[in-house]
């Protein structure tokens, strides 16, 4: 994830410039966008070849974005996701947030800093974003807009000192300064690509960032992994009332059937003879220090006093170290993973150079030991094999327990997840299973922007859809709307009459009909056939843009195309509020008038929500037309992200349903053309 402290840190300008790179380069490249940005997925499709899938977690569930994530990555060499606003920044909190998205997708975070203007104070402000959350991980740093060599230098300092990877800057240029855009970037932006690839490949360690950005699971790393995505059900946790089995071997191992467990096992040369010696020794001095019996919180401090040592020894690598070579390190990967769904479900795993933790949940009546035993005596047979060599590959004691409960399940998948934190690329293997089943695996087709993907093949929805679509005024449209359904066609109302016999639903997507009204007006055998089927029944989707053009008209400053010129100060505003007004006719599906003058130009943004017929619906607004004089009553009352209500309408006019809202159509237009 490519994501920043704050907009207008260079995100866009780094992520754009890096998918450009990488495709260059001959990589695939699968694009995401965080939120519910239609304009930036354009840019990311036009340079990627492939559409850019937008990742939502207030619009679909955690479960639903993990699903995109994995479907439409599945064929790509690289996954690229651009994040929103600042890193930390949601709806409420931190709730939606970029962040949200790493953590729910389990991807590494780089960070791009704008660092005009400032050296060592960078410190504070990384430490700050770096230790906020202690559940995502960080790729590394890019700085943005760097003064000379010497001032990258002194920020490289910051990054040394914090433990983190410093993966380049981009230098301060005036031609890479992002311009303002009619609601939000101007589509005919063109930012000098070829320039920008050429200053990302010069001055950022882009082969490093391939490595983290193709390890969405175990990766190129482990046996079949590059195109396959292994399922998990939920984790299981201890249920009390029933029974537990415990076997002892030195140490106690609990089991329970199809109960969840956290399991580590270690190299047999791990800790030196002289640290065991050294740990015997404070063993000692505590024993001799604190007589037994002891209280809990003695207990407690004990254990975690021990625990703490044998981290720290551990992850400084002590010992032969041999996991840290790629080809052992893929045979007990493909080892864990070759009895995944048979034996047991593996939700996450961490292979370290010297050891071993993963989570794991028994299928059936499975042994646990006999299951870590088997695997541990194959893997050290073939290891050996491998590497010409004899004796012990691994401890024979395995720490095991039974997880209690989803406070300690996250835990502990956090603690995987941070095990290799300061670790060079390339010396550990992570794994994290989906949430789902193995029927949900599916395939992504590699193309350009209007090829479908095959995510949805033997689920999509039969109906005959007809979308409105061009370069502009109709423009706002989520790909996975597009592979939802079966059988889907397009028209332009710009320039197309459609035909609408035998068509399910004809959708009307947002985009800039305002900026297009003259061309609208001349197409009024398009309004005509829309508003035929509209009386007549038909079945009518309409956001925003596309419920103006329903609309019976809109209103301009006579001057169409200039709308996206601002209003700076009270003179520029009269100069507006001077020209002659235009009304312009809509297809007239709904009476009212909507007004894109600039004197009544009024921004309406957020997430809304609403139900309706006992459905819920999702989406977000985001728009400055407003509707001519009282706006209209709503069949249904509308709420922003946090519950509280506003006043965006909502018309249902025969079969026709309409709003200002952008639906996650994904599920909204399922459930609306179900109803038969």
């Amino acid at each position: 994830m490519i994501a920043a402290p704050t907009s207008g840190s260079g995100k866009t300008t780094i992520a754009r410039g890096l998918m450009s790179l990488f495709t260059q380069k001959g990589y695939k490249v699968q694009p995401f966008k965080c939120g519910p940005d239609y304009i930036d997925t354009k840019f990311h499709a036009a340079v990627c070849g492939r559409p850019s899938i937008n990742l939502d977690t207030f619009m679909v569930t955690p479960e639903h974005v993990r699903e995109l994530f994995a479907c439409y990555g599945e064929t790509a060499d690289v996954c690229v996701v651009e994040g929103m606003m600042g890193l930390f920044d949601g709806y409420d909190r931190d709730k939606g947030s970029s962040y949200e998205i790493a953590r729910v997708l389990d991807i590494p975070i780089v960070l791009v800093v704008d660092a005009k203007s400032a050296a060592y104070s960078m410190a504070a402000l990384l430490s700050g974003f770096i230790n906020f959350r202690k559940d995502v991980r960080f790729a590394g740093v890019i700085y943005n807009k760097v003064g000379s060599e010497r001032h990258f230098q002194m920020l490289r300092q910051v990054c040394d000192d914090l433990h983190v990877p410093c993966l380049g800057y981009l230098p301060k240029q005036a031609s890479l300064e992002q311009g303002s855009r009619y609601l939000g970037l101007d589509f005919s932006e063109k930012t000098s690509t070829d320039s920008l690839m050429q200053l990302l490949d010069q001055h950022v360690e882009w082969q490093q960032l391939v490595g983290h950005a193709s390890q969405r699971d175990i990766s190129e790393e482990s046996v079949t992994l590059g195109s396959v995505t292994y399922y998990a059900p939920q984790p299981q946790f201890v249920d009390t009332s029933q029974y537990i089995h415990i076997t002892s071997d030195k140490l106690p191992h609990w089991q329970q059937e199809g109960k969840t467990v956290f399991v580590t096992f270690r190299l047999a040369d791990s800790l030196p003879q002289s640290k065991l010696q050294e740990l015997q020794a404070f063993k000692d001095k505590w024993f001799s220090e604190h007589p037994q019996p002891w209280d809990n919180e003695t207990r407690s401090d004990y254990e975690k006093s021990i625990r703490q040592k044998t981290d720290r020894w551990l992850d400084q690598g002590y010992g032969s170290c041999i996991l840290a070579l790629p080809d052992v390190r893929k045979m007990v990967a493909d080892a864990l993973l070759a009895k995944h769904g048979t034996s047991y479900w593996l939700h996450h795993f961490v292979i370290m150079p010297n050891h071993v933790h993963l989570l794991l949940t028994l299928i059936g009546n499975n042994s646990l030991t006999k299951t870590i035993g088997g695997i541990k005596q194959y893997t050290a047979r073939i290891i050996n094999q491998h590497r010409g060599t004899k004796g012990d590959v691994w401890q024979r004691r395995t720490f095991d327990h039974l997880v209690r409960n989803e406070s300690q399940y996250e835990r502990c998948v956090s603690y995987i997840k941070d095990n290799p934190k300061y670790l060079p690329s390339g010396t550990f293997t992570l794994f994290s299973a989906v949430v789902g089943n193995a029927s949900q695996r599916c395939s992504n087709v590699v193309g350009n922007a209007s090829q479908r993907c095959s995510c949805h093949a033997g689920k999509r929805d039969p109906l005959r859809v007809l979308i409105a679509r061009n370069a502009e005024s109709f423009s706002f449209i989520y790909q996975e709307t597009i592979d939802r359904f079966e059988d889907v066609r397009f028209f332009d109302p710009e320039i197309d009459v459609p035909d609408l016999d035998g068509v399910d639903l004809l959708y009307l997507p947002g985009g800039y009909p305002e900026k297009h009204l003259e061309a609208l007006v001349k197409n009024e055998a398009c309004r005509k056939a829309i508003k035929d089927y509209a009386e007549r029944g038909g079945r009518i989707i309409a956001e925003c843009g596309g419920m103006m053009y329903l609309c019976r008209s809109i209103v301009t400053d006579g001057v169409v195309g200039n709308a996206s010129q601002r209003c700076n100060n009270g003179e520029l505003l009269q100069r507006w509020e001077a020209l002659p007004t235009t009304e312009y006719p809509m297809c007239g599906v709904l009476p009212y008038a909507i007004t894109a003058r600039m004197a009544d130009r009024k921004l309406s943004l957020g997430y809304r929500r609403f139900e309706l017929d006992g459905k819920e619906y999702r989406g977000h607004e985001f728009h400055y037309t407003q509707f001519l004089g009282e706006k209209p009553q709503s069949v249904t009352q509308v709420y922003n992200a946090k519950g509280e209500p506003v006043d965006t309408p909502v018309f249902k006019y025969k079969n026709v349903l309409a709003s200002y809202t952008h639906l996650y159509a994904g599920f909204a237009l399922n459930e609306m053309t179900n109803e038969k």
